[in-house]
């Protein structure tokens, strides 16, 4: 190899981590004497260059004449890249291809071409023609784009893995982690504590998309900035720093300047299209491309091909179906460059927004059981949030509220009840504002602000839920809606409940379950005695369970779900001050197993908190402390990463104080910086894992191997799997997360008693077939 390569020795800043199977695959590659124009192609900042010369190095015994390398970053021309080449292999600059196959006639080489990407379209049929007369030479290239002849042989590199695996009973550190500890290592090593912030790094990592070259940004930023500060900026958006080493080309410095280095490869209709699908915050089908992209299906086809052929959108595929993505840094990139035309960003955010609103067409209103939407909805959450802030930019009041309304448990679920009930309350503003409200609109306006003030009392800010209501209360009263009123009576009623008004609220939420029930609204009247049951069981009186009882299964059969878990968190705490440990544990497992699909982060917290206190009174030995701290404490994680009150029930400030005693505050501490970037998925899935250790669970007795006893989502769940789905391929038909399928089939394979997916499916085929 030549003078002109590098070589890094073992151990050092250039260092490569988990491309070790990539490694070997493209020496083998290199092995095989029908390959003899293999190129490495990938998205920008995925190491193509460090695995390509890697790969040299160990093939070059293999090569008689050995390697030659050429480094063409800066040939902007096939003249330049032509010059380096012959020049390299020893032939003057200017010669023709014959007299460069001439001249290395049968030598044995390799020729590796480092980053082709300005010049490979250009310079592709000289190397086929090359080839073709130098039965020694072979070519390793590395570049974003194929070279595009018969003679080329691709190998898509793709980002590091960010997954968290378990191995040996304690978590494997995924590789783009790795890479991020040995980029700091050099001068931070003491700084970072790898079993407590792997949390931590591993969501720096996964935002990143495990591209290396952003990972190794990130890194460098870290000393300036904390481990925290970096996954705050991260988290928001901003990319990594800049890279200090002066020893790195110019390209290499940050993402945006290895993405604009080859941003002079598309063409104007590319760019374009590519900007508007920067607005896709989520992966994106080629209906939404053609929408969005405002062009017909077959130029649409034609651009995103070579989008994809650029390796700046990437594709994802599933069995027959796929969906295409771009990675963070690519889609921040483009962004940019859109927003800097104003004009352009305008129209292709409303066209975003027209699609994505348009996906809410079939559902049927209420928004309000996340299980009752579509699963292209649910996919596309993120999407849909960005498009009802266009809509209100566009000072569209009643699609605002449509939008909302219809998508409520998204909003829900991913915790956003400030903007969610600011986006109502704008809306509600703006119909009052227009004067004479219609009688459909000011249906809209009763439910805009009834909607908007329970975000508020999700989001812990009580008075501006009771001025929301109050302002829906005069509104009614002039409208005379007796149905409408009685539902918000019972809500303020609640509102007394929560601050210590016990009689007041009883009286209230009294008269609202009555009117409700005489008016025929049984959603109001259900909610209303769910009320009910908390204000009699705080004045102690004996009837405060049947009533909760009734309620549950009043808002059960009605398809209320994040209501039924939460009244069952309700009963849970009954039967614990009842002095029922097993039944609480039981019901608070119930209302977790419900709340952590369709609850927001306030309430998997509070069920957290609920079923980490009754497995604490239910379950003896210290054995069971640490899992028990774990859901405490991610509770705690929960209400402060969404900015929620702190849990102030005495159970849990006792339950807290045992744990600390038990375990130590030491241990407590790396426990809670493990913990620091908890997903939800992961938060619910631990909390089972501390049920199938206890062999006396109730639920495990009943089960039996009975199908029976499974939730209609874990029915649902455990049939596809008797079809023979994946977990991703069940998590996309039903717009879940893999996390929450797995957690799904988790406590199937514990209610069924079965060891493996194989008897899931053996189980619900003979409930089918009887």
């Amino acid at each position: 190899m030549t003078e002109s390569r590098e070589r890094a020795p073992a151990g050092s800043e250039n260092r490569t981590f988990g491309r070790e199977a990539e490694l070997a695959a493209v020496v083998d590659l290199l092995a095989d004497p029908t390959v003899r124009l293999l190129t490495v192609t990938g998205p920008a900042g995925v190491g193509k260059s460090r695995l390509a010369r890697e790969a040299a190095i160990l093939a070059a015994p293999a090569f008689r004449d050995g390697v030659v390398c050429v480094g063409l970053s800066e040939a902007g021309t096939l003249r330049e890249a032509w010059q380096r080449i012959a020049s390299a292999l020893g032939v003057d600059g200017d010669a023709a291809t014959g007299d460069v196959a001439a001249a290395i006639a049968d030598q044995e080489t390799l020729l590796l071409l480092d980053d082709c990407d300005l010049v490979a379209a250009q310079l592709s049929r000289r190397l086929a023609a090359l080839i073709t007369e130098c039965h020694g030479l072979y070519v390793l290239a590395t570049s974003r784009t194929s070279m595009d002849v018969y003679a080329e042989r691709l190998f898509l590199l793709r980002p590091l893995p960010v997954q968290v695996a378990e191995g040996s009973g304690r978590p494997l550190v995924p590789d783009a982690v790795r890479l991020f500890l040995d980029r700091v290592r050099g001068h931070y090593r003491d700084h970072i504590d790898l079993d407590a912030d792997l949390s931590v790094l591993t969501e720096i990592c996964g935002l990143l998309d495990g591209l290396p070259l952003a990972v190794e940004l990130a890194a460098r930023s870290f000393g300036t900035l904390t481990l925290h500060d970096v996954l705050r900026g991260v988290r928001q958006g901003v990319p990594p720093g800049s890279n200090r080493l002066l020893d790195v080309s110019t390209r290499q410095r940050s993402m945006q300047a290895a993405l604009a280095w080859s941003d002079c490869t598309l063409s104007d209709a590319e760019r374009e299209l590519i900007q508007r699908l920067s607005l896709c915050e989520g992966p994106f089908t080629l209906e939404v491309a053609q929408y969005v992209g405002g062009m017909s299906r077959a130029r649409i086809m034609r651009h995103l091909e070579e989008l994809i052929h650029k390796s700046l959108i990437l594709i994802e595929q599933e069995g027959t179906e796929h969906t295409f993505r771009m990675l963070s840094a690519t889609r921040a990139f483009h962004l940019r460059q859109l927003a800097s035309d104003p004009e352009r960003l305008a129209e292709a955010r409303e066209r975003h927004a027209r699609y994505f609103l348009s996906l809410l067409a079939g559902d049927n209103g209420t928004g309000r059981a996340s299980e009752g939407l579509p699963a292209t909805v649910r996919q596309h959450s993120r999407d849909l949030r960005e498009a009802v802030r266009t809509l209100r930019a566009l000072g569209e009041p009643v699609q605002v509220v449509e939008a909302v309304l219809a998508s409520e448990a998204l909003w829900v679920v991913d915790h956003d009840p400030a903007e969610m009930s600011d986006h109502l309350e704008w809306a509600a503003d703006c119909l009052q504002a227009d004067g004479a409200v219609p009688e459909a609109g000011r249906r809209l306006l009763d439910r805009a602000l009834e909607t908007a003030g329970l975000r508020m009392v999700d989001s812990g800010r009580p008075d501006r839920a009771r001025a929301l209501w109050r302002k829906a209360m005069a509104l009614r009263q002039e409208h005379d809606d007796r149905s409408s009123r009685a539902r918000i009576v019972g809500h303020l009623g609640d509102l007394d409940r929560r601050e210590g008004r016990s009689e007041e609220a009883k009286a209230k939420v009294t008269f609202a379950a009555q009117q409700c029930a005489a008016l025929g609204d049984a959603r109001g009247a259900a909610l209303a005695r769910k009320y009910l049951a908390l204000v009699e069981h705080e004045l102690g009186r004996p009837g405060a369970s049947s009533t909760l009882r009734d309620a549950i299964s009043a808002l059960r059969s009605l398809g209320e779900q994040r209501q039924v878990g939460l009244a069952l968190i309700a009963s849970a705490r009954f039967l614990s001050a009842a002095g029922k440990p097993d039944e609480a544990r039981a019901e608070a497992r119930s209302a977790l197993e419900v709340l952590g699909t369709v609850g927001g982060p306030g309430d998997l917290a509070e069920a957290l908190e609920v079923y980490g206190c009754a497995l604490f009174t239910s379950v003896h030995g210290a054995r069971h402390h640490e899992r028990i701290a774990r859901m405490l404490l991610t509770s705690r994680v929960l209400r402060e990463r969404h900015g929620l009150l702190p849990c102030e029930t005495g159970a849990a400030r006792d339950v807290e104080r045992s744990l600390r005693a038990t375990l130590g505050d030491e241990a407590l501490g790396v426990l809670g910086r493990r913990l620091h970037s908890v997903s939800r998925e992961s938060a619910v899935a631990d909390a089972f894992l501390t049920v199938e250790e206890q062999p006396d669970e109730p639920v495990r007795q009943k089960a039996q191997g009975n199908a029976t006893c499974l939730t209609p989502r874990q029915t649902e769940i455990a049939l596809m799997v008797a079809e023979g789905m994946t977990n991703r391929q069940i998590a996309r038909k039903l717009g879940l997360s893999e996390w929450t399928v797995v957690n799904h089939l988790r406590q199937v394979m514990q209610k069924l008693q079965a060891p493996s997916r194989v008897h899931v499916a053996r189980v619900m085929q003979q409930r089918e077939a009887s």
